[in-house]
């Protein structure tokens, strides 16, 4: 692993030699970055961890997991479609390129996995609210996307309120359509579908 720093480093978590860490990261302009700059990396020695708590004091790990662990939202399993789309690492048109080097006409126009997905969630949205509601959470900002478009079928309100919360993310989302690929910044495609009801191959 790692570790780039705006600033100079430091940190009370100990060590940063060969080992194991816990980290806290966040979406930030299409990369993964601490969450309190040097504070969100801390070293686990043994079965403690050196300035999660307090600076001058370690926590048992077994300790620090269990908080983390209730905060998290409740894990769930979902139906095939939501869970592709949970997992999804880029926002696809219809069809996509999934070759190296296509040569084909099918090479270069595969149907897209999330795509497909997505229209598969659409034919039953409203039977699965609860599901598309908690895929919301999720840290793809394709999948937080796919699930704000689904949630309009059924609570427009609540949609809009997705949409208004991505329009103020600085994350980026890869966008793929045949052989061509993009990162584009969530809160242009956000404010685009609650203006125009569209954006790139997206329509509510």
């Amino acid at each position: 692993m790692f570790i780039y720093s705006r600033k100079p480093f430091y940190s009370d978590s100990g060590d940063f030699g060969p080992g194991k860490f816990l980290v806290f990261l966040r979406y930030e302009q299409g990369k993964l970055v601490s969450t309190a700059e040097n504070e969100g990396l801390f070293a686990v020695h043994e079965d403690s961890m050196k300035g999660y708590a307090s600076s001058l004091h370690e926590t048992a790990t077994e300790i620090v997991l269990k908080q983390i662990q209730k905060k998290l939202p409740p894990l769930k399993k979902l139906p095939e479609p939501l869970q592709n789309l949970w997992n999804s690492e880029s926002l696809d048109a219809e069809h996509v390129d999934h070759s190296i080097a296509p040569t084909t006409y099918w090479e270069l126009h595969s149907p897209s996995v999330y795509w497909s997905s997505y229209r598969e969630a659409l034919k039953d949205a409203s039977q699965n609210r609860a599901n598309i509601k908690y895929v919301l959470k999720t840290d793809s900002p394709s999948g937080q996307l796919y699930a704000a478009m689904l949630l309009y079928q059924f609570d427009r309100k609540a949609a809009m309120d997705a949409f208004k919360k991505l329009e103020k993310s600085n994350a980026d989302v890869r966008y793929r359509q045949g052989d061509l690929m993009s990162d584009i910044r969530i809160s242009k495609i956000a404010a685009e579908l609650m203006k125009d009801k569209k954006s790139l191959c997206l329509r509510l």
